[in-house]
C-alpha cells in the first residue's frame, strides 16, 4: 500500500496551573501529529454510486452527483473555490492540515475538532505548544484520545494520484421532506438530519413503506434517480439514525434536570440513560447534557450495534417506565410538555426501529460459558 506521511496540527486539552496562579484550569495546546495517508490510481477509484435529477435543498446544491468507490467505502473529492475545477487539491490540503487552518476545502477542517470537549477556533488560533509555557503544574490532557481521534480521522482521508483529495462520505439518503417527497439527498462526510427519517440509498422501497404507514394520506412523491453499481460500498447506518431520532441530543439537558427530582431507581436509570445516549451523539455525557445542538466530534469511536440498541433500551426505560406514569406535581408541567414532544418526534422513529431496524442490527449474542460452575453450585 502506497502512503504519503503528513504532519497534522491539533488541538488538545490539558488541566494545568499556569505559573503564578494557584488554581487548576483547563487550557488549550496545540501540537503536531503525524499520519500516513493512502496515496491511490485515479483507476482504483470507480463510480459506485451516482445520483441523477435530485431536487436542490439550496441554490448551490447539485442536482446529479457521483460518489467513488475503494476498501468497500464511499468517497467523494473534497470541494475548494481555489483551482478551477472546484476541487481541493493535494498541495493546499497539506499546506492547511500542517498549520491548522481552520478550513479544508470549502468545509471547516476537521481536524480541529477532535477532542472530547469541543474547542473555539478562536482558542486553537491562539494556541501554543505546551512546551513553549512555563507552568506550575500540569495534570493531565486528552493528548492520547486526540492522537486516536486524528488516526481514524485520517483513515477517512485518500490522496489521488490525480492531485485530488477526497474524504469518506456516508453516501447518499432519501429524506422526508416537504411534507410529501421521498427526496434523493446527497451527503458529503456528515450524517443527515435524523429528523428528516433518513434512509440509506439502498433502501427505497423500506422508506416509502414506513413513510406511507406513518402518514397514510399523504400522496408520497419519489424525487430522484439512484444508480448503484456495487452495493457492497454502501454502509449501513439507518439503524444509529433511528436511535438518535429516539435518544435526541436536544434532551440531554431536560434528562439531566430532572435526576434529582425522581425516585433513586429512576435516578440511576436516567444516569445509563444519558450516558448511553451520548455515545450514540459521539459526546461525552457532560458535553450531552450541556449542549442543546451542535455537530458530533470528529474521529469519534463509533458506536456499536450493543451500544446503539443499549442506548434505545435505556431511554425508553427512563422515560417510558419512571418519567411519563406518575410524575411528582412540580414535574407534571414538564413532563407534560415532554410527553407531547415524545409522541411527536420520538414514537414514529420508535416504531421504525421495532418494525425495520432492530433486528438488522448485527448485535453479538454471548453464549452462557457452561464451564463454569453457576454461583452456589456444589
Amino acid at each position: 500500500m502506497n502512503t504519503h506521511r503528513v504532519s497534522i496540527r491539533v488541538p488538545y486539552t490539558a488541566m494545568v496551573v499556569p505559573h503564578g496562579a494557584r488554581v487548576v484550569r483547563p487550557t488549550v495546546f496545540r501540537t503536531d501529529v503525524p499520519v500516513d495517508l493512502r496515496v491511490v490510481p485515479a483507476g482504483d477509484l470507480p463510480v459506485v454510486v451516482s445520483c441523477r435529477d435530485m431536487v436542490p435543498l439550496y441554490q448551490n446544491d447539485p442536482d446529479r452527483l457521483d460518489y467513488v468507490g475503494n476498501h468497500g467505502r464511499l468517497w467523494l473529492p473534497i470541494a475548494d473555490d481555489g483551482p478551477s475545477d472546484g476541487i481541493l487539491r493535494i498541495e493546499t490540503a497539506l499546506e492547511q492540515l500542517a498549520c491548522g487552518h481552520g478550513t479544508l476545502g470549502w468545509n471547516a477542517n476537521p481536524f480541529a475538532a477532535v477532542g472530547a470537549k469541543p474547542v473555539r477556533p478562536q482558542k486553537f488560533a491562539e494556541a501554543v505548544p505546551i512546551e513553549d509555557v512555563v507552568l506550575r503544574a500540569h495534570e493531565g490532557d486528552d493528548r492520547d484520545e486526540v492522537a486516536a481521534a486524528v488516526a481514524r480521522l485520517a483513515n477517512d482521508l485518500i490522496l489521488c494520484e490525480d492531485g485530488r483529495v477526497l474524504r469518506a462520505s456516508p453516501g447518499p439518503f432519501w429524506v422526508e421532506r416537504n411534507g410529501s417527497c421521498i427526496d434523493l439527498m446527497a451527503t458529503g462526510s456528515r450524517l443527515p438530519d435524523e429528523h428528516s427519517h433518513p434512509f440509506g440509498v439502498g433502501r427505497l422501497e423500506t422508506a416509502a413503506e414506513f413513510l406511507k404507514a406513518e402518514f397514510p394520506k399523504r400522496p408520497w412523491e419519489v424525487r430522484g434517480r439512484a444508480v448503484i453499481e456495487d452495493p457492497d460500498c454502501l454502509p449501513d447506518l439507518d439503524g444509529l439514525l433511528t436511535a438518535r431520532s429516539i435518544a435526541r441530543q436536544s434532551w440531554g439537558r431536560s434528562m439531566q434536570g430532572v435526576l434529582d427530582l425522581v425516585s433513586p431507581e429512576a435516578r440511576t436509570c436516567g444516569g445509563r440513560a444519558i450516558a448511553a445516549a451520548a455515545v450514540l451523539h459521539a459526546m461525552t455525557p457532560e458535553t450531552f447534557v450541556g449542549q442543546a445542538r451542535g455537530p458530533a466530534r470528529e474521529g469519534a469511536t463509533p458506536a456499536t450495534p450493543e451500544q446503539i440498541v443499549a442506548a434505545v433500551d435505556e431511554v425508553r426505560s427512563f422515560l417510558e417506565d419512571h418519567v411519563f406514569p406518575d410524575p411528582s406535581p412540580r414535574l407534571k408541567p414538564a413532563v407534560d410538555v415532554w410527553r407531547r414532544l415524545y409522541e411527536q418526534q420520538s414514537e414514529p422513529a420508535i416504531r421504525r426501529w421495532d418494525v425495520h431496524e432492530r433486528d438488522r442490527l448485527p448485535v453479538a449474542e454471548i453464549a452462557p460459558d457452561l464451564a463454569s460452575p453457576a454461583p452456589g453450585a456444589a
